[in-house]
Formats: structure tokens, C-alpha cells, sequence
């Protein structure tokens, strides 16, 4: 090794070592909350957006939970929720007990915190069959699901996008006259596994070729 590749080595590893400042890391980003728009009708859905911008940039690994702050709705079923990114959305729930052979979905409440992720065990759809349009389903953990209550697993749903950018928690409201709102959201994300030492001085020495090259 020459002594200019020396003197280079340090440098590189310090700027590789920069790039991957975020790997591994645990990220938890806030959103703000408000009325739900209402839906004109049983035919014609509203939706509301409530928006953030994310300035760090580092490559996802999962999506590890998302929670509706204060989420309250008469009537679960006329309720939608997806997690959208960079143009990739995933759905958190949609319309409990709505089905293809029913018009109305179930009528019981929101009202609290729900956060949905991949390791919850709580299931919406058997929640909101504890009672009647007077029924609050209980505040916790769920498991996301869509249609027909299918499951949906949101942990790989944005795996190696870049974190930075406009995230957005989108609501819709697929019935007229029950009203709703949100106090805010909030989700977690964890950034790939930083490389192991080898791998990392590997990267560095390619960074010092390229440079002895130019």
C-alpha cells in the first residue's frame, strides 16, 4: 500500500462512515391531525390527507407501526386509512365488517389511540363485533387488514425506499352524516443494518481506488 492510499484510507472510511450513519437506526416521525371530510353521499367517498415531509435519508428496512392519535368515528365501517410514500400506499384498514354483499359496514366506534403493525395480535373485525352502534372497539394494537378482513402486512411495504420525502396518513369517509376527526399520527421505521466492519473497510478501499483512479 502506497503512502498516498495511506493517507486516503482514513478519509474514506470516514465519508463511507457517513453514508451509513442512519443504517440500523430506530425512527419515529409525527403528523398532524383534523376533521375527517364527510362523504357526499353513500356512493361518493371524501378523503383527507394529513401530511408530512421527511428531511433524513436513508434506505428503509420496515415499517414497524403506525398509530391514529385520537381517532374518533361514529361508525367503523365507513372508515378507510392508508400509509402513503413516494407514490407506494399501504392499507392500515378498510371499512370493518364491509363487505361486497353489504352496503353498510359495522357500526361501531372509534374512539382512542390504534396502532397497526405486524407483530399486534388484536383483530379489528372481531373487535367491532363486541356491541352496536354505542360500542367503542377498544384502543390497542391491530393487525392491518383490508377487504373482507384480509390480512395485510405492512412491515416490507416501503423496504428499500429512501425515508426522505412526503409521507402521508390518508382517511377516507365512505358515508354521509357520521363524523369523524384524528388528533395526529405517528410510525416508526428502522434504516438497513449498517454493514459489518470487513464490508465497511471493503467499501472503503473501493472509495480510495476510484479516487487513486481520478
Amino acid at each position: 500500500m502506497t503512502r498516498t492510499t495511506l493517507h486516503l484510507v482514513p478519509l474514506a472510511l470516514t465519508a463511507c462512515a457517513a453514508l451509513a450513519a442512519h443504517a440500523g437506526a430506530t425512527y419515529t416521525y409525527s403528523g398532524p391531525g383534523g376533521a375527517i371530510a364527510d362523504a357526499p353521499s353513500n356512493t361518493v367517498p371524501a378523503f383527507t390527507d394529513y401530511s408530512i415531509h421527511v428531511t433524513d435519508s436513508f434506505s428503509i428496512d420496515q415499517l414497524q407501526g403506525v398509530t391514529i392519535h385520537g381517532l374518533a368515528h361514529v361508525w367503523c365501517g365507513d372508515v378507510s386509512i392508508q400509509l402513503l410514500h413516494n407514490g407506494i400506499g399501504v392499507t392500515l384498514v378498510h371499512r370493518v365488517g364491509w363487505t361486497n354483499g353489504s352496503f353498510f359496514g359495522d357500526s361501531s366506534n372509534f374512539l382512542g389511540d390504534y396502532t397497526f403493525s405486524d407483530s399486534a395480535t388484536g383483530d379489528l373485525w372481531t373487535a367491532a363485533n363486541g356491541g352496536s352502534s354505542s360500542y367503542n372497539i377498544p384502543q390497542g394494537d391491530y393487525l392491518a387488514t383490508g377487504l373482507d378482513d384480509a390480512p395485510v402486512s405492512i412491515a416490507g411495504a416501503f423496504e428499500g425506499m429512501d425515508a426522505s420525502g412526503g409521507w402521508t396518513l390518508r382517511v377516507g369517509d365512505w358515508g354521509p352524516t357520521q363524523l369523524g376527526a384524528i388528533d395526529g399520527f405517528s410510525f416508526t421505521v428502522t434504516a438497513i443494518p449498517a454493514p459489518g466492519g470487513a464490508a465497511l473497510m471493503a467499501v472503503a478501499l473501493g472509495c480510495v481506488r476510484r479516487r487513486q483512479r481520478a
